[in-house]
């Protein structure tokens, strides 16, 4: 039961600490957007975009067109924070590492504890080393 709480545990650490890369990552992608000369014109591109043939089989081409509407209105109306979202997004990457080492003391925590729990109330043959039969 303990090596099943502590294999638990490290999956659950790998999968947070794999979350924390891959949104770290992500901002650290949109401070370069952020950053780049091109930011004032997503909003031309994103409107020049060509949509797949694969996703009209998903949804109706109304959906997919009010949808790229929507992000064009919404990277032009932002158009003039783009300055102040920038220091947003760096500031935003090490709070994800800080989180991210919040989350795994809880989690060792909470593996700690259920480990406590096991050794106490486990059976008493394996706590003596006996063989269960």
């Amino acid at each position: 039961m303990k090596l099943m709480i502590w294999w638990g545990f490290a999956l659950l650490a790998l999968l947070w600490t794999g979350g924390a890369w891959v949104v770290s990552g992500l901002l650290h992608v949109g401070v370069g957007l952020v950053d780049s000369a091109h930011a004032a014109e997503l909003g031309q591109t994103v409107a020049g975009l060509e949509i797949p043939v694969w996703l009209l089989r998903w949804f109706d081409i109304g959906t997919i067109h009010a949808a790229l509407d929507g992000i064009v209105w919404t990277l032009d109306t932002m158009r003039r924070a783009w300055p102040w979202i920038g220091a947003l997004l760096q500031w935003l990457v090490p709070v994800i590492w800080v989180l991210w080492g919040l989350g795994l003391v809880l989690l060792l925590l909470l593996a700690g504890g259920a480990h406590a729990l096991a050794r106490r109330f486990g059976s008493p043959t394996l706590a003596q080393g006996g063989a269960v039969q």
